[in-house]
């Protein structure tokens, strides 16, 4: 029976099989343990950890510190039932029933031909072995190095052949999300960024596939010295052909697809401008769709106006949190422009401060703070519009200035419902669709005529 689980991805984490955590003690301590549980019944002797934890110590001195670690070891699971620690004379070793670790799953699961086994196999990839674990002394750093590289060839196995799987029952959007923690474990992995390309040029966003091939050839040229392969730049040609144009459907004005850029370095380029999550300062994170929603709005208001192309939340929201300049925000998007600001809401009212900055020079072009009633808040957005295309483009006509505004609702509460609905929905969740749906259902409720509710409901079917 198993009575201690052991975490070693991404940091060290022990605990009994009820899930309680175990405190080991020493760092040293939990090096011995990660080196017993890497090969459970197999008895290792009190010689081998001196050599690799205090090889620069004299044997004496080695011989001291061994003892009172492993003392601190059989102190923190002796009362574990069975006790997995077996300490025989001068070896020590790890009873193989009573012990379970990711590792040990990962190594049994990562040649596996079942997706769902693989899933998991995956699902514990969450970082390097022994993560933050830090000793002083060069044998043991060669041990881990030469651990990480080969527990790294197993997380790559194993999330290769769930994105192949994948791909075999052409399910592109999942194997996007595989290929994704791919890169996580290895940059360098070409054929992971080609699903990535592929799939954002499927859903439409062109500007982010290009970028991507990018981020692929760069990585590859400063790690590699090598150029793409022929594959990956056949991929890049019909994202180029079906940007210039060929054999492309026609999109909604107002779609995704619509918004995204022009091709970089283009000689007829539009300015675009990208709209980054504004942050929510109101003290409470149950408010996050508020300002969520606030950006949302300001983006769609933003489309109505030809002159710029306005980048989909889809390419905005990715950076939500990063701690990345405007300058490298908009080298990653290819925006001429970033938007960025805040929201605080208190009671009654809602302060807004918004930036507008050249996304070439990183200069502000221009601030502003704003202090309304919440009840003022759609004639806030309407200002905050006209005051950022009337910046990005001198030129822009009166017309266009005076497009209308999308319909909106007479009840402040039933667009409260509305953007509580659009935070849950887009976590993606069985639960928190749920909980969408009865937001949207609210929303009609007080507002029969409320279109963009009633959409929402629809897609949360």
């Amino acid at each position: 029976m198993v009575s201690l689980r052991l975490t070693m991805l991404g940091g060290f984490e022990a605990c009994d099989r009820a899930g309680s955590r175990i405190e080991v003690g020493s760092t040293k301590a939990q090096a011995i343990l990660a080196c017993l549980a890497l090969r459970p019944g197999e008895t290792q002797s009190r010689q081998k950890f001196m050599g690799l934890l205090w090889s620069d110590r004299a044997e004496s001195q080695a011989r001291g510190s061994l003892r009172h670690a492993i003392w601190t070891l059989r102190r923190a699971v002796e009362d574990l039932e069975p006790c997995p620690l077996l300490v025989e004379g001068d070896n020590l070793a790890l009873d193989p029933d009573a012990i379970d670790c990711d590792v040990l799953v990962l190594e049994r699961c990562s040649t596996d031909d079942s997706p769902e086994v693989l899933r998991g196999a995956v699902g514990l990839c969450n970082g390097e072995f022994l993560e933050g674990i830090r000793i002083r002394d060069r044998v043991f750093d060669e041990f881990l190095r030469l651990e990480r590289d080969r527990i790294q060839g197993l997380a790559i196995e194993a999330c290769s052949r769930l994105m192949n799987f994948e791909l075999g029952n052409d399910s592109l959007g999942s194997a996007a999300k595989t290929a994704k923690r791919l890169l996580q474990i290895d940059p360098l992995q070409e054929s992971a960024h080609r699903v990535i390309i592929r799939h954002f040029a499927e859903i439409g966003q062109l500007s982010m596939a290009v970028k991507q091939y990018q981020i692929c050839r760069d990585a590859l040229r400063d790690e590699l010295q090598v150029e793409p392969e022929a594959e990956t730049e056949r991929v890049l040609q019909e994202i180029r052909s079906t940007r210039a144009g060929i054999s492309t459907p026609r999109v909604a004005p107002d779609s995704d697809a619509a918004r995204i850029a022009e091709p970089e370095n283009s000689p007829h380029e539009k300015p675009s401008i990208a709209v980054l999550p504004f942050v929510n300062l109101s003290g409470d994170h149950e408010q996050e769709y508020f300002s969520d929603g606030v950006t949302e709005d300001i983006i769609t208001a933003l489309s109505y106006f030809r002159s710029f192309p306005v980048l989909a939340r889809t390419s905005t929201f990715s950076f939500k949190g990063a701690s990345k300049s405007a300058q490298e925000i908009a080298g990653a998007l290819g925006a001429r422009y970033i938007l960025k600001g805040s929201v605080r809401k208190a009671a009654r009212r809602v302060r807004v401060t918004v930036q507008l900055i050249d996304g070439e020079t990183g200069h502000y072009l221009w601030a502003e703070k704003y202090d309304r009633a919440l009840e003022d808040v759609f004639e806030l957005q309407d200002e905050l519009t006209q005051k950022i295309a009337s910046t990005v483009q001198p030129e822009i006509t009166k017309a266009e200035l005076d497009t209308p505004a999308a319909s909106r609702p007479e009840s402040l509460f039933a667009w409260d419902c509305f953007l509580r609905g659009m935070a849950h929905i887009y976590r993606e969740t069985k639960s928190d669709i749920a909980a969408g749906r009865r937001m949207f259902r609210k929303a009609v409720e007080l507002e029969p005529e409320y279109g963009e509710a009633w959409a929402g409901l629809g897609w949360s079917y």
